[in-house]
């Protein structure tokens, strides 16, 4: 089994805001990037999101990131929603977990233990 944080999907949120951005990244994935086995989606609210960002004892005395507002959230979320639509549509990846991530830590462990154990 191989747990990976992110990774490609990640890449195609963050990064091409334009057409052909996104499609040729989709066309390298397609050709040099396995597809895993499950993917798990932690679906959360922007604005929940920036709540618990600026909760964090790391953020005290450091400076947020770039993206670490609530409006370039709010467009990356949306990017995102996007990129699972693609996965699932032209890809053909029917192994989507999504989970509502506003839950507290051990009620999306529980959620996505529970998806899983329905997939095998």
């Amino acid at each position: 089994t191989v747990i990976m944080s992110r990774w490609f999907y990640s890449t195609l949120a963050y990064a091409g805001d334009k057409l052909n951005d996104y499609l040729a990244i989709k066309d390298i994935s397609d050709r040099l990037i396995c597809k895993p086995d499950y993917l798990v989606y932690l679906d959360i609210d922007p604005e929940i999101a920036m709540e618990r960002i600026t909760k964090r004892d790391d953020t005290t005395d450091k400076k947020l990131e770039l993206y670490e507002n609530t409006s370039r959230l709010a467009r990356i979320h949306k990017k995102y929603e996007l990129v699972l639509d693609m996965v699932s549509f032209e890809m053909k990846y029917t192994n989507i977990i999504k989970v509502d991530a506003s839950k507290t830590v051990e009620e999306v462990f529980t959620d996505i233990y529970e998806q899983l154990n329905k997939k095998e």
